[in-house]
C-alpha cells in the first residue's frame, strides 16, 4: 500500500515491487474457485461455466508468466545496480520489455484459448485446455506442442535468469567482501 500511496517519484525497483505485490494478490484471489472444487470433493462448481471457465484458463496463463518476468526483471535490475553502482537502468526499457512480454503472451494465449476446447478435469481440480488431436490430426498435435513448449520456457527462463543474475551479484560481491573482511583485520590486529 506505502508504494502505492507514495506521493515521491516512483523507482524502477517500487514499480516493480507494485506490480509483483498486485499479480500475486491477483493470484491468491484467483484460485479461490479451485479451492472451492478440491474441498467440494471435486465437483466444478464455477467451472461448469463453459465461459468462465476459458476466462479462467486465460487468466492462470497470464498471471504465472508475468509474474515470474517481474520478479526476472527485478533481479537482473538489481544485479546490474549492485555491479555497477553508477550505472542507471534505463526504466522505459525494462517497463516496455515487460510490456511486450506481455502483448506477446496475451496474443498467444488468447489464440490457443479460441482454437482449444475447455474441459474441467477432476483430477486437477481446474480447467484444462487442449486442440482436440481426433478433429485437428497432426496440427493439433503440432499446436498443443508447441503451446506447452512456449509456456515451459515462458515460465522457466525467467527462474534461470534469476538464477544466474544472483550467482552473478554474490560472485560480485565476494572481491568486495574478502577486501572489507581484510582490512577490518588488518586493523583489529593493530
Amino acid at each position: 500500500m506505502y508504494f502505492l500511496l507514495a506521493k515521491k517519484r516512483k523507482t524502477l525497483s517500487s514499480l516493480l515491487y507494485l506490480v509483483s505485490c498486485f499479480i500475486d494478490l491477483c493470484s491468491s484471489v484467483f484460485h479461490i474457485p479451485v479451492m472451492v472444487s478440491l474441498l467440494n470433493k471435486r465437483k466444478p462448481g464455477a467451472f461448469k461455466d463453459v465461459s468462465f471457465c476459458a476466462f479462467w484458463y486465460f487468466l492462470l496463463y497470464q498471471l504465472q508468466p508475468i509474474s515470474m518476468l517481474v520478479v526476472m526483471f527485478q533481479c537482473i535490475s538489481r544485479a546490474v545496480v549492485v555491479l555497477f553502482p553508477f550505472r542507471r537502468v534505463n526504466k522505459k526499457t525494462v517497463l516496455g520489455l515487460l510490456a511486450v512480454c506481455l502483448v506477446l503472451n496475451v496474443a498467444w494465449t488468447t489464440t490457443f484459448t479460441v482454437i482449444s476446447e475447455g474441459f474441467y478435469s477432476r483430477g486437477a481440480g481446474y480447467c484444462i485446455r487442449s486442440v482436440n488431436v481426433k478433429k485437428g490430426g497432426n496440427l493439433a498435435v503440432v499446436v498443443n506442442t508447441t503451446f506447452h513448449a512456449y509456456y515451459c520456457l515462458i515460465v522457466g527462463v525467467p527462474q534461470i535468469a534469476v538464477f544466474f543474475a544472483v550467482l552473478v551479484t554474490v560472485s560480485g560481491f565476494r572481491g568486495v567482501i574478502l577486501k572489507v573482511l581484510t582490512k577490518q583485520g588488518n586493523m583489529q590486529r593493530r
